[in-house]
């Protein structure tokens, strides 16, 4: 375990990612808590996450849903695919929203490279979208 300032951040290494017995995907989507910020282009994360819930939510095994202090999830499993995957909201502001991941990271014995952040970019243009490693 390493301090950094008032902070605790856990060293961990690739050991439990090669162990566990599934994959594991976290979508998460980041914005603005709220409902002034609910339609505006800062909750382009959490509003295409949404969105991409409403669209599949019918064929998935829900595994577990919660809501905690600095995100909500819903843990799931796709049948044909056998994986699990959790597609958490970020409860924090866009600018303290990396509190809220390292929250979700420790939560699910995550690694980094489990996760996919949905976030806006003023960079692209409206209706553009990139992904990055």
């Amino acid at each position: 375990m390493y301090n950094v300032g008032k902070r605790k951040l856990f060293k961990r290494d690739d050991s439990f990612a090669k162990r566990a017995k599934y994959t594991m995907k976290i979508f998460v989507g980041l914005g603005n808590p709220d409902k002034k910020y609910q339609k505006t282009y800062h909750n382009a994360g959490s509003i295409a996450l949404n969105a991409l819930w409403e669209e599949i939510k019918d064929g998935v095994e829900i595994l577990r849903e919660s809501e905690l202090p600095l995100f909500s999830f819903t843990e799931f499993r796709e049948p044909k695919l056998g994986e699990k995957i959790i597609f958490a909201i970020s409860k924090t502001y866009m600018n303290e929203s990396g509190g809220a991941v390292r929250e979700i990271l420790k939560f699910f014995r995550a690694m980094p490279s489990d996760l996919i952040i949905l976030h806006d970019d003023s960079d692209l243009i409206l209706g553009n979208s990139k992904f990055t490693e």
